[in-house]
């Protein structure tokens, strides 16, 4: 983000695609006092909030840069075509630890956060990862 104009808190940070529909920005973090911020589920994270507010958090030293991940674009889905999806087996609902949602660390290992979770599921999940050669198994 430290392409962007003002985003000093934030500058080490990348930007994520969250899909095909144009969107401002969003984040997702783990500060409930973030002005604005609506808790997802219990998990621990929460969705949006005021940017100013979050910039804030983090440079009065509260917060730190690496609990948020921001995003442009978002799936939509009509009444009941997510469900509908889920049921095709074209999407996977998984529970998971914020922290493993939050690690940027796979510029490290070079696997991308839904390779992880695949392995992590195990599976048909991992089955379908390693039918379509997904995965980096050396």
């Amino acid at each position: 983000l430290g392409d962007f104009e003002g985003m000093t808190s934030f500058m080490t940070r990348p930007l994520h695609w969250g899909g095909p529909e144009k969107t401002p920005l969003r984040m997702v973090h783990t500060y409930a006092e973030v002005r604005g911020a609506r808790p997802l589920g219990n998990s621990g994270l929460h969705y949006g909030g005021e940017l100013a507010s979050a910039m804030a958090w983090v440079t009065e030293g509260q917060g730190s840069s690496l609990r948020f991940r921001f995003f442009v674009g978002e799936v939509n889905w009509g009444p009941g075509e997510l469900d509908a999806e889920l049921e095709a087996g074209k999407w996977a609902a998984l529970d998971c630890d914020a922290d493993i949602l939050l690690d940027e660390s796979e510029e490290l290992s070079g696997q991308p956060l839904w390779t992880e979770l695949a392995i992590a599921a195990g599976g048909s999940l991992l089955e379908t990862a390693r039918a379509y050669d997904l995965l980096d198994e050396d």
